[in-house]
């Protein structure tokens, strides 16, 4: 947050004045924030969403405006003040998540300071490496825009927005580096390794030049036929993209996917629900630039740490164990509907399947199934056509996984997203770095139901899914291929590095390794 503006009692005149500064600097917050979530994928888009819940939302605004009309103070004291009060309110909670979000507030409130002092708070040369204690989302956007090629950081956790969007982006980042700014100063060449989560700390360099540069692979020239991805023996694993957008598409395609194998529809859900048509156009367009190759839209994913202000939810003393993903569908079921129509409507023109997130037992999927049968007789009432599409269920909860032949009756394949899985299993937030050394998405226990997941789900021949943030880890590529797992969906920025790694590894090798693990307890 910027230092308070000097504090003076204002004139009627002056204060509008200073009102209508406010409220310039959240509107041009608000479009730089839209402006890069426009063009966000996956945890990206998420998280950038939520900033912009934050950002709109009228307790903040409302409140620091009326700080400047009722106290006769600058629009920076009152930004600082609302934003320190809310960031308190939250610290002073019990529930860790939320907790945690204080940090994403004073990063917002960052984000609108900077615009009333018509200037950013980093200065970045391209190709340089950031080395800070620790880093606000928006800044790793600020240092990717700028050119920046790595991320080092001494603080940070495993699972911090800040971390994700790195990730997100394809910026190498190592964090909890003990020690790292008394050992680094400007000019020094720094090399960074994101997979192996080492540095290097190298050569003094000329003051002129960028700090540090990391190492970028160029992607290679694809033709429209994905390449198949085989072990050293053949087996073959199928390899698809995370998107939020149409243009990560395109995006994915060059890099060569076999299909989407999750489509993030949250993007479409932030200030109001979108209409039946605007959605029907993105999935349509995703589908007609696929040519035939497998889109999987998963359904809304929103309540918890995703509340959207038109779908109302009590109060909810742990919003994890809440009206989440499938369930807040299930609550209100013209918004799903609405989406289920849509995605219908898309599915005449290309291969789409649909995912409903957050599956905890079969009996939601037929709930589910029969607002999808209903949006179906509502298009033939109106006269539209509806595609075919085949339904899949993600599979986040524990009882799920243990009871993945249950729903695989229902569902025509399963996903495992393992970020919320490990987190529900090991009980451990990600986002907290208090317990970061308890959460693990290769820990024993979430092997184990993966395990459960791939036997249930092949016992009825359905094919099984890995979409979450391990699957594009290089290190754990041989215990999901050793766990059986059919598909990978990852990051199109992942998918060369991914498929390269699939082929140096041999199945009877990946078995061996996965069953030493499960045994390591």
């Amino acid at each position: 947050m910027i230092a308070p503006a000097r504090s003076e009692a204002l004139s009627p005149d002056t204060t509008e004045h200073e009102c209508a500064r406010l409220v310039a600097a959240i509107e041009q917050a608000r479009r730089e924030l839209s402006a890069q979530q426009d063009t966000a994928t996956g945890d990206t888009a998420d998280i950038l969403a939520a900033h912009l819940l934050m950002l709109t939302d009228p307790v903040l605004h409302d409140t620091a405006l009326e700080r400047v009309r009722a106290g006769g103070i600058r629009a920076e004291n009152a930004l600082t003040e609302t934003v320190s009060e809310i960031a308190r309110s939250l610290r002073s909670l019990d529930d860790e998540y939320l907790r945690g979000r204080a940090v994403d507030v004073e990063d917002v409130g960052r984000r609108i300071a900077r615009w009333l002092q018509r200037a950013s708070t980093v200065n970045i040369p391209a190709g340089s490496v950031v080395v800070a204690r620790d880093i606000a989302p928006s800044d790793v956007l600020a240092a990717r825009e700028a050119g920046a090629t790595g991320v080092v950081l001494e603080a940070g956790a495993t699972n911090s927005h800040a971390l994700i969007l790195a990730r997100s982006l394809g910026l190498p980042a190592v964090i909890a580096v003990a020690g790292l700014l008394s050992s680094v100063t400007d000019g020094d060449l720094i090399e960074v390794d994101g997979n192996s989560g080492e540095i290097t700390i190298g050569e003094t360099v000329p003051a002129s030049a960028p700090v540090a540069a990391g190492r970028a692979t160029p992607s290679a020239t694809r033709s429209s036929a994905p390449p198949v991805t085989r072990t050293t023996d053949g087996r073959v694993v199928r390899l698809y993209a995370n998107v939020g957008q149409t243009a990560d598409v395109g995006v994915a395609l060059a890099a060569g996917a076999e299909g989407v194998g999750v489509v993030r529809t949250e993007f479409l859900f932030l200030d109001e629900p979108p209409s039946e048509q605007d959605q029907y156009e993105v999935y349509r367009e995703m589908a007609d630039r696929l040519a035939g190759k497998p889109l999987v839209i998963r359904t809304l994913d929103a309540g918890g740490d995703k509340p959207l202000p038109y779908l109302p939810v009590a109060p909810e003393a742990n919003p994890y164990l809440g009206l989440r993903g499938l369930r807040l569908s299930l609550a209100h079921t013209e918004v799903f509907r609405t989406q289920l129509r849509a995605i219908l409507r898309a599915a005449v023109h290309g291969r789409i399947m649909l995912m409903y997130p957050m599956v905890t037992n079969a009996e939601e999927i037929a709930l589910a199934n029969e607002q999808l049968l209903a949006a179906r007789t509502e298009l033939a009432a109106s006269g539209e056509e509806a595609g075919d599409v085949a339904v899949g269920a993600m599979i986040e909860v524990p009882a799920a996984a243990l009871r993945a032949e249950a729903l695989a009756r229902h569902a025509a394949f399963l996903s495992v997203g393992t970020n919320d899985l490990a987190q529900y299993t090991l009980a451990a937030d990600r986002n907290n770095a208090a317990v970061s050394y308890l959460y693990s998405q290769t820990h024993p226990a979430v092997l184990r139901l993966i395990q459960a997941t791939v036997t249930g789900a092949h016992r009825r021949g359905r094919p099984v899914a890995i979409c979450g943030e391990v699957a594009g880890d290089v290190d754990a590529l041989p215990l999901l291929i050793g766990l059986d797992v059919d598909e990978l969906s990852v990051a199109p920025h992942s998918l060369e590095r991914v498929r390269a790694a699939i082929a140096s590894l041999s199945y009877p090798e990946c078995v061996a390794r996965t069953e030493a693990h499960l045994r390591d307890v």
